[in-house]
């Protein structure tokens, strides 16, 4: 929610990388704020890891 307050507070605009969760508080600010169509990243087992731990996965 601080981001999007502070993106909205500064009119800035950039990419912003958010998950899909539309029963959180800040999602309602978030989809009022988008000036084109999200691109929704696809499943994937591999999509999220940490480089200091490549084996460890982080589903999504």
């Amino acid at each position: 929610m601080q981001v999007l307050q502070k993106v909205q507070e500064h009119q800035a605009s950039g990419i912003l990388v958010i998950p899909y969760w539309p029963t959180q508080i800040w999602w309602p600010k978030a989809m009022n704020m988008i000036v084109q169509q999200p691109i929704v990243l696809p499943k994937s087992k591999e999509l999220l890891f940490l480089p200091n731990q490549p084996n460890k996965i982080y589903g999504t």
